[in-house]
């Protein structure tokens, strides 16, 4: 992919997709080729196994890609409890309620 097309990629994504981190080309630790997190794809490792495999660590993110990192993890993550039927009116709220029979109408959506 050529650097005009990448670039524009990037910035577009990065504002529009938070589960993608991209990371930056680092030839001593391996990262030859373009490459991004994906933060919906994930697994679990316990902490005492991830200490055993220290060793295997081949590097780390530079200063500002590792404090980027952290805060596109974050904002991936964060959820704003919210009820997700609140802007609903009362005939879409109706038609929610159908699915989720717990919800709670609030004044506007009153039968």
């Amino acid at each position: 992919m050529e650097a005009k097309t990448f670039q524009e990629r990037v910035r577009s994504f990065n504002k529009k997709n938070l589960k993608w981190f991209y990371l930056p080309e680092d030839k001593q630790i391996g990262f030859t080729r373009k490459m991004a997190v994906d933060f919906q794809v994930t697994f679990t490792i316990l902490k005492a196994d991830l200490e055993d495999l220290r060793f295997l660590r081949r590097g780390r993110l530079y200063p500002e890609a590792d404090e980027h990192f952290r805060e596109r993890l974050s904002e991936f993550f964060r959820r704003y409890p919210v009820d997700e039927w609140y802007p609903l009116n009362r005939e879409e709220f109706g038609h929610y309620q159908k699915r989720a029979p717990l919800a709670k109408p609030r004044q506007w959506q009153q039968p």
